[in-house]
Order: structure tokens, then C-alpha cells, then sequence
């Protein structure tokens, strides 16, 4: 794997930030050229824009949390590594809301479209993470096992076998954006629920693969951080997703 593509005089372009740049590019494009994304085209740059900041801004401020350590924070600002999803999309969910407010248009309305752009840069990021070695996967005695032999990728024990938890996020975030494309939605914000549990369903069966103890633990070798959120976020997709459906009933039923 290769943490870093390119490197010259000082200049350094890491894989992750590429992967991410490339995602955000691709998921531009669907937003501009696809009939599915139905907000107004002159707000997608200004979206797009805040919504890249407001991830990365989100992505390294939860580091804070995990971590505990703000000089780490402030030095892997700017390198291939140090980012939490979780960070970004609370991030991104807030600033959404901001948008929608000041153009007055409708907050579920932002949330239902982005989410077909959210799965794209998964892949996407996902993939870059597999280039350093970040969210690694533990040892493992099977035949999938991947290997990490790049003397800077974060992966440890290097030359050895590990879970490819990477591919397995990639995979599910591939066949989300999948569902999410070719899925009907009955109900406003259906799109979004159906994205926020089916990642969360995914991330938290993918973390007990994962062996970056580092990540931090709610409860010490049994519930990270990632699962604790990912258990709040499906709860949450939960109510909204039993809501929606009486309140649906109700209507057929006066009607």
C-alpha cells in the first residue's frame, strides 16, 4: 500500500486526501448532472464547499475526543492521516442545518440529497484508507487477510495477515449508494434514515474487526466509540423511521 502517491521537494501529496478530493469531485458531479438530486443547481458549489470544510473541520476536532492529545490534533491538521467520519458527518449535519436556514429551503430536503453524494465520498475515503493502513483490521489466520508492507503505513504488525476491513467498509458504502439510488421514498427524510442505519449497521459490525485499539472504547474491549454513536445513530433511525410510518398509516387511514 502506499501512504504517500507523490513526493518532491517537500511537497507531499498523501493517497487519503487524494481519494477524498476525488470523491468529492465525483459526488459534484452526480449532484449537478443526476435528475435524483433535486435541490437547485446554483446552491450545489456553495453546498459542496462548506460541506468539504465542514468535514474536515469536524473530521480532526473529534480526534480531540478519541485522542485526547490537541498537539496531534494540530500536526496531523495537514497530513494523510487523523480523521474521524463520525466527527465529520455530526459536522456536516449541523452546518446543513445552518445552509437550509439562511436559504430557507427545507432542512429534510438537504439531508435527502445529500446523502446520495455522502455514499460516494465513503467510497471513495474508504479507499484511501486502505492506501495508509488507517483503520486496520486484527490479525487474522484466513486466506482474505491483506497485507501492509509500506515502512509509513499505520497499520500494525506490518508483513503480517490482517482483516480487511477497509474493503468491507467499501463494500457497504458502495452497495448503499446502490440502494439509496435505485430505492422509492415514501415519506420526506426516508433517504437519509435509510443512509444513517444502514452505515451505522455496517460500521458497527465492521468495528469488531477492527485492531486500532487507539480509537478509544466506551467500554474497554467491547464497545468503541464508533459503536456507541453508531448505536445512538440507529436508535435515532429507529423513532424517526416509526414516526414516519404512523404518521403515514394515519393519513391512509383518514383519507
Amino acid at each position: 500500500m502506499y501512504p504517500v502517491l507523490f513526493s518532491y521537494n517537500g511537497i507531499i501529496i498523501y493517497t487519503y486526501g487524494l481519494c477524498i478530493a476525488a470523491g468529492g469531485l465525483f459526488a459534484f458531479l452526480y449532484a449537478h448532472y443526476s435528475s435524483k438530486f433535486e435541490l437547485s443547481k446554483s446552491l450545489i458549489p456553495s453546498l459542496f464547499i462548506l460541506t468539504m470544510l465542514a468535514s474536515l473541520i469536524g473530521g480532526k476536532l473529534f480526534l480531540v475526543f478519541e485522542e485526547g492529545n490537541l498537539t496531534s490534533l494540530l500536526s496531523d491538521f495537514t497530513s494523510g492521516h487523523g480523521f474521524v467520519f463520525y466527527g465529520a458527518a455530526i459536522a456536516c449535519l449541523i452546518m446543513w442545518y445552518v445552509f437550509s436556514a439562511y436559504h430557507r429551503i427545507s432542512y429534510i430536503s438537504v439531508l435527502d440529497n445529500v446523502t446520495y453524494c455522502g455514499a460516494i465520498v465513503l467510497v471513495f475515503g474508504k479507499t484511501g484508507c486502505l492506501k495508509p493502513g488507517c483503520c486496520y483490521g486484527k490479525l487474522c489466520n484466513s486466506h482474505v487477510g491483506v497485507y501492509f508492507h509500506h515502512p509509513l503505513s499505520a497499520a500494525i504488525p506490518l508483513n503480517q495477515p490482517l482483516y480487511p476491513v477497509q474493503m468491507l467498509d467499501i463494500l457497504c458504502a458502495a452497495v448503499l449508494f446502490v440502494w439509496l439510488h435505485f430505492s422509492s421514498m415514501q415519506q420526506p427524510g426516508e433517504r437519509f434514515i435509510k443512509c444513517i442505519a444502514g452505515y451505522s449497521a455496517c460500521r458497527f459490525v465492521t468495528e469488531f474487526f477492527r485492531g486500532d485499539e487507539a480509537r478509544g472504547y466506551v467500554v474497554e474491549k467491547y464497545l468503541s466509540n464508533a459503536q456507541f454513536v453508531s448505536l445512538l445513530f440507529m436508535l435515532i433511525s429507529l423513532v424517526i423511521w416509526l414516526y414516519n410510518r404512523t404518521k403515514l398509516q394515519n393519513r391512509n387511514f383518514t383519507q
